[in-house]
């Protein structure tokens, strides 16, 4: 994640912080809770993640925060929850916002306007609002749901009047959400499910919000999803304004590859 003249790099238990342009390690490596969150979020002033990790105990759980990179530390515990999924940014009204999960209760979207002193459940207590990723517009805050246990859709909320709307059903839960100019981007994933059970990755985009359509497939590949991972189209994150769809594939056919295409 690049952040101010830094590069943030969070994998195997451990966080970097790197100079960007020299690669120099700015700092000794910190260890975190976990391997690594779902999703590092990055803000003007400061950065923040949530710890993610099994949990079955259902433990406390921390969010973390950082005004350089460098030094990390809990502002938030959360009790009564699996895990946080991602903290997300929003630019157009400065809030924060927070998914977690998994089980119906836990699984919830929150909002914070003041950097997380105070925060409010939006949405939550089902399996539809076990969320990963949001994405933001002008008018709504779109996401998907992240289920094995029933048929996932894609949803967006008013912003003006907080409703909550049903756009579509997809073929299994969703794990990466992205921008690509005006397209909203969401990728389902192949995971082990009685009532998912379709064996491609998908990618669908929409332009308005509302006619969405798929935009690239890929099939799971031979090897077992325990050991070798979900089927995944992996979305980047980011400003994307080339006009093109990028996106990385793993555990699919042809996977450990980049694929660039024009959208239409």
């Amino acid at each position: 994640m690049p952040f101010a003249d830094r590069l943030i790099v969070i994998g195997f238990g451990q966080i970097w912080c790197l100079d960007r342009t020299s690669g120099g390690l700015l700092a000794p490596p910190v260890s975190l809770v976990g391997k690594r969150p779902l999703a590092l979020c990055a803000t003007p002033l400061a950065l923040y993640y949530g710890e993610y990790r099994d949990n079955r105990e259902r433990g406390p759980i921390h969010l973390m925060f950082s005004k350089d990179g460098i030094g990390w530390q809990s502002i938030r515990e959360f009790s009564g929850i699996r895990h946080i999924h991602g903290v997300y940014h929003d630019s157009f009204t400065d809030a924060l916002w927070l998914t977690t999960g998994d089980d119906d209760a836990e699984s919830a979207i929150w909002c914070s306007h003041d950097g997380f002193r105070t925060i409010e459940r939006v949405l939550g207590g089902s399996q539809q609002t076990r969320a990963i990723g949001l994405i933001f517009t002008e008018r709504h805050v779109y996401f998907g749901s992240d289920s094995p246990l029933e048929v996932n859709h894609l949803y967006r909320i008013d912003r003006k009047n907080g409703k909550t709307e049903r756009l579509m059903a997809v073929e299994g839960s969703v794990f990466h959400v992205g921008r690509a100019g005006p397209w909203l981007l969401f990728s389902s994933a192949v995971e082990p499910s009685r009532i998912n059970r379709s064996h491609e990755a998908t990618i669908y985009g929409s332009v308005d919000g509302t006619e969405w359509r798929v935009l690239s497939r890929h099939r799971k590949d031979m090897w077992h999803m325990g050991y070798f991972q979900y089927g995944q189209l992996v979305l980047p994150g980011g400003d994307n304004r080339t006009g093109r769809l990028w996106y990385s594939t793993l555990a699919v056919d042809l996977d450990n590859r980049i694929y660039s295409r024009t959208l239409p």
